[in-house]
């Protein structure tokens, strides 16, 4: 993993809207396990709506173009705030993300952990 990308890796848990066209490619494509995907723009949207959310970093490490990011993200949802750890893997080409994958771990309202 160059340490290059490990920064701007680390820069994309900031969510910041001001720091996607540094940290994100043109083309970049996220990809969610429930199968949502979302592009550049829609990233700077969600970025720049005004709910609180955050990121904290357990854990990351990554080989070649990939580097994988362990954290737990914390949400206001449905009136409350939440988090759950979320697991991402993304892939770099010149230095910035190009395509994301997105695992997370939530109990759905009625589950039991």
């Amino acid at each position: 993993m160059s340490v290059k990308n490990k920064e701007v890796a680390t820069i994309y848990h900031d969510l910041k809207a001001e720091n996607v066209d540094l940290i994100l490619a043109d083309d970049f494509i996220g990809r969610g396990e429930d199968g949502h995907t979302w592009d550049r723009e829609s990233h700077r949207a969600y970025l720049s709506n005004d709910s609180f959310k955050e990121d904290s970093i357990t854990r990351q490490f990554g080989e070649g173009e990939f580097v994988s990011t362990m954290f737990v993200r914390t949400i206001d949802y449905q009136g409350e705030r939440t988090a759950f750890p979320v697991m991402h893997v993304k892939r770099f080409e010149d230095g910035k993300i190009v395509e994301l994958w997105e695992y997370w771990d939530y109990v759905e309202e009625g589950e039991q952990e």
